[in-house]
């Protein structure tokens, strides 16, 4: 098995009752892709699937030069209170 046969994503839920800002980067939500970086909101309850693009799937387990063997987290999101901003 190999990374090339997985699928990565994660389901988002702001289970908060304030809107949280979701600023994404390189990946696809709601099967929408996002190739550069979007800003999306979600109201209290809302849900978003995020799955990540092939490149930024297949950076995760092979380093740069600068960094170590295994697997690497990538940044693909910043999230926000919107109520405590």
């Amino acid at each position: 098995m190999s990374f090339s046969n997985f699928t990565l994503s994660l389901i988002l839920h702001n289970d908060l009752r304030d809107p949280i800002e979701a600023t994404l980067y390189s990946v696809y939500a709601n099967s929408a892709p996002i190739p550069y970086s979007r800003t999306l909101t979600l109201a209290g309850r809302d849900q978003v699937e995020i799955r990540f693009s092939d490149v930024l799937r297949d950076s995760i387990n092979a380093p740069e030069e600068t960094e170590t063997e295994g697997i690497t987290v990538r940044k693909f999101a910043d999230l926000s209170n919107l109520a405590g901003s």
